[in-house]
């Protein structure tokens, strides 16, 4: 219902207060459209608006569009260059997201002009928001307002390596290996500036004062955790252990490094916020918590994707949804059936698990389509149509 709600002519944040169309929120939006409807007009509209916004940015996105009051959040320019990304994986239409590339340079090549000798980004310009945590005022992460911050160059890391997909499928493939080689340094910088080895957690800022979930989350999401350290990360993330905590947006973050590290089974235990919201008689998700000020907000309906694509594990593996993969993660549930909507059709799912690792059950996928089942460390191929599989 709350997806509903903020889905018109434009998404937006929410129906009662800015009534805007922002890049954190919308991002969420269009993923869940992908998943749940065929139709993507939505998400181009957004794509494009966003693009169409850089003239009143200086090169990056507007944080919100259409809007009179132009308004610059970093992180969200490039969490547009993500969406270009979600939309080559989860629709098929090449030349749209080639239309895109003047777009995603832009963005890149601004941002680079604040990068630190090692790489890592400086202060950034405008609102350098992350989260609505209680210990970030206005949502700045740690160090982030004056110098650099892990948080912020996680994002900027996962930026480079989304344009690096982007210019292979749709571009140039000399930027797409400058982009990887951009990335590979990065990290290597990340790590040696933001790395705690006595806490063995990313820290937020150089001085390794504050070791927050999201840095974990993104460190993740983007390989830059060291092998000695990864199992200690994923131990403190699953279960909640780290101080702050995302919030109902950041959790769609958490959510994606879960099931990206095999945890996915953790994602039914961090419902609860949302089960509150329905005993305490809501029809739609809030902003950020049941004392908030929104009680219908875009970014919260997370949880409709990360059942499909974490619980269930359906996601694309390649450019257009030209392979699926299929990687359940059901913790203690014994049945799963979940379908997402795909170019040619939809991908169904229908599971029964034991309780002691083997998994029975069948998956469709449309035509013209292959897939893989990755269960137990297994890999079973699977291919267009009615796929019986036992694992």
């Amino acid at each position: 219902r709350g997806l509903q709600m903020c889905a018109h002519e434009h998404y937006m944040d929410c129906p009662y207060y800015e009534q805007l169309m922002y890049v954190g929120d919308t991002r969420v939006e269009a993923l869940l459209t992908y998943a749940l409807t065929g139709d993507d007009r939505l998400p181009r509209r957004a794509i494009r608006l966003f693009n169409d916004s850089r003239s009143d940015a200086g090169g990056l996105t507007g944080s919100r569009y259409p809007c009179r009051h132009p308004q610059v959040i970093p992180t969200f320019s490039m969490f547009w260059v993500s969406m270009v990304r979600d939309f080559l994986y989860w629709r098929d239409d090449v030349e749209f997201v080639r239309q895109q590339l003047p777009g995603v340079r832009s963005v890149l090549a601004e941002l680079e002009r604040y990068e630190l000798a090692d790489g890592v980004p400086g202060r950034l310009p405008g609102w350098v928001f992350t989260d609505w945590v209680r210990e970030w005022p206005t949502g700045y992460p740690p160090n982030s307002a004056s110098g650099p911050s892990s948080t912020i160059a996680l994002v900027y890391l996962r930026t480079l390596e989304d344009a690096a997909d982007i210019e292979q499928a749709a571009g140039d493939p000399a930027l797409a290996r400058r982009c990887r080689a951009r990335a590979k340094s990065l990290r290597a910088a990340i790590i040696r500036r933001f790395w705690d080895p006595r806490r063995r957690l990313l820290a937020d800022d150089p001085a390794r004062r504050f070791h927050s979930e999201h840095a974990q989350t993104l460190g993740l999401l983007s390989d830059a955790i060291p092998a000695d350290g990864r199992r200690n990360v994923i131990r403190a993330l699953r279960d909640s252990a780290l101080e702050p905590r995302a919030t109902v947006y950041f959790t769609h973050y958490v959510f994606e490094a879960l099931a990206a590290i095999g945890e996915g089974n953790a994602i039914p235990g961090r419902l609860d916020l949302w089960r509150e919201m329905a005993a305490n008689g809501l029809r739609t998700a809030v902003e950020t918590s049941l004392d908030g000020r929104s009680d219908c907000h875009g970014w919260s309906s997370s949880p409709l994707l990360h059942l499909r694509t974490g619980v269930a594990g359906i996601r694309p593996a390649a450019p257009g949804f030209r392979k699926v993969e299929v990687r359940p993660q059901p913790g203690d549930w014994r049945n799963i059936a979940a379908s997402v909507c795909h170019p040619r059709g939809r991908v169904e799912v229908r599971f029964e698990f034991d309780g002691a690792g083997r998994l029975e059950g069948r998956i469709r996928l449309p035509s013209r389509t292959e897939g893989v089942l990755i269960w137990n460390g297994r890999k079973q191929a699977l291919r267009s149509g009615v796929n019986r599989v036992r694992a």
